[in-house]
């Protein structure tokens, strides 16, 4: 008589396994206590509150304006007002100062 390949362990094996698993979770990580759940979900809801607050700090425009009345471009962070025309808006400094050199009204007079 084959003897076949028994899926659960012997009596004795079973209670040991079980001992051993106790506070353990299916990949044999200890079991997280309710005051580390609570106290990471502090922290992660503290991060999420200061990204959300931050996030717009970092999103800078720039606008090249050009004034009729002096014929002189300048570079503002807030939209023209209107006696002077927008040439555009720009993401970095960088980026606005090249557009002001190549501009053919901000590079005459």
């Amino acid at each position: 008589m084959v003897q076949r390949y028994r899926a659960t362990p012997p009596r004795f094996l079973a209670g040991k396994l079980r001992e051993l698993s106790v506070g353990l979770d299916a990949y044999g990580f200890p079991k997280p206590s309710i005051k580390s759940i609570r106290t990471l979900q502090k922290y992660f809801l503290a991060a999420v509150f200061v990204v959300a607050l931050a996030g717009p700090a970092f999103a800078e425009e720039f606008y090249v304006a050009f004034d009729p009345a002096s014929h002189k471009c300048s570079m503002m962070h807030s939209q023209p007002a209107s006696p002077m025309k927008s040439m555009g808006k720009f993401g970095t400094k960088a980026e606005a100062e090249k557009a002001m050199s190549s501009m053919k009204e901000c590079t005459a007079g």
